[in-house]
């Protein structure tokens, strides 16, 4: 989650926004980044939530209204405050449902006028959303992944499982013999699988392609190796089914995917 932060914090510094992200009508607001990246803690914004009817405002505006136009919007909209002010708003769904959004501002929209507060170019706004929309994407499920794995460390209590979790974290981009595995952990290899499946809540494979899928997506991210150099040092050696699992992984295919991060890390 850290690494989030700081790609939002570069974001901001880039865009002159502050950006949020946080859940909506959910009965809870943070998404797991700190209170800056959770509420509205610019200077204009805390002087609005000074006063209990403001805060009042403030909070009915994110948790009720923001998720309805949301939901009959279907996509990304500016939304003007009870303040007079603006944000970009890009929705997040589960189902037809909005339950998270992003949000990118505070900015002038139309006529108004606030002391401190600068307008925004249409195309400027137009590049963050396109940027935006596809960041949260990546956020909710990198954000998802780590829940996942915190869950299913936290659920594990046979230490030889844990072992061979463990061991394959470190070990993703070799030849993993499930054999090995289970002479590790002193079992047969019948057991071993049981017990891998009950406790780490899936099968051997799928943890160790998971592994490999992830260093994959990060690689990608950060380094200007290929897309074939990135998939041998993860462990793959297909192509075509690199590029399946991981378009099943992200949404996106390998090269689809480092281009638009890419893209968004020189913004």
């Amino acid at each position: 989650m850290k690494r989030m932060e700081r790609v939002l914090e570069q974001l901001e510094k880039s865009w002159g926004v502050n950006i949020q992200w946080k859940f909506v009508g959910v009965g809870r607001t943070s998404c797991g980044l700190s209170e800056k990246h959770s509420y509205h803690w610019c200077e204009f914004c805390r002087k609005v939530k000074a006063t209990k009817e403001g805060l009042h405002l403030c909070s009915q505006n994110d948790e009720v209204l923001l998720p309805c136009r949301a939901e009959k919007e279907k996509g990304a909209f500016v939304s003007t405050c009870h303040a007079g002010v603006s944000e970009l708003v890009i929705p997040l769904f589960d189902g037809d449902r909005c339950t998270e959004v992003f949000l990118a501002g505070i900015f002038l929209c139309g006529s108004a006028e606030v002391p401190g507060v600068k307008r925004m170019r249409a195309e400027k706004l137009e590049r963050i959303r396109l940027i935006l929309e596809e960041l949260a994407l990546i956020f909710r499920e990198r954000r998802d992944s780590l829940l996942r794995e915190s869950a299913r460390r936290q659920e594990i209590q046979d230490v030889r499982i844990q072992n061979a979790v463990d061991f394959i974290g470190r070990n993703f981009a070799r030849k993993i013999r499930i054999r090995d595995l289970a002479a590790k952990a002193c079992l047969s290899e019948s057991r071993f699988l049981h017990l891998f499946r009950k406790e780490a809540g899936c099968s051997v494979i799928a943890c160790l392609t998971e592994c490999r899928l992830k260093a994959a997506r990060q690689l990608l991210e950060v380094s200007g190796a290929s897309i074939q150099n990135v998939m041998e040092q993860c462990g793959f050696h297909d192509q075509s089914r690199f590029g399946m699992l991981f378009k099943e992984y992200t949404g996106y295919s390998p090269l689809v995917y480092h281009r638009r991060f890419c893209r968004k890390r020189d913004v």
